[in-house]
């Protein structure tokens, strides 16, 4: 059986409640991310519950050309915060896993 770890993952700025944080810890200490990548500079708060090493893009989808050449370079996911419709984990067949918090 093969292990898929996620190229990235998806978490909407407007998740900061403290159960989806916590969900969100409890993910990244089965799979640690490299980096958290945001589109604006108070996303990096949120960032900061996850880990310091932060990269701001210009747009959701710049970040997500990011996140994934940084994902793909270094071999560990990276976590996106910006305008998504859940917490997701995304493959590199381009699967899309929501995980519930």
């Amino acid at each position: 059986m093969e292990i898929q770890v996620p190229l990235y993952y998806t978490l909407n700025r407007k998740n900061r409640d403290e159960k989806s944080v916590v969900t969100a810890l409890q993910v990244f200490s089965i799979t640690p991310i490299n980096c958290v990548v945001v589109t604006q500079a108070a996303d990096a708060e949120l960032a900061l519950e996850f880990t310091q090493d932060i990269i701001q893009a210009v747009s959701d989808k710049d970040s997500i050309d990011l996140a994934v050449f940084i994902a793909k370079e270094s071999g560990q996911p990276v976590l996106v915060i910006g305008e998504f419709p859940s917490f997701e984990a995304v493959y590199e067949d381009g699967t899309q896993q929501e995980i519930k918090c």
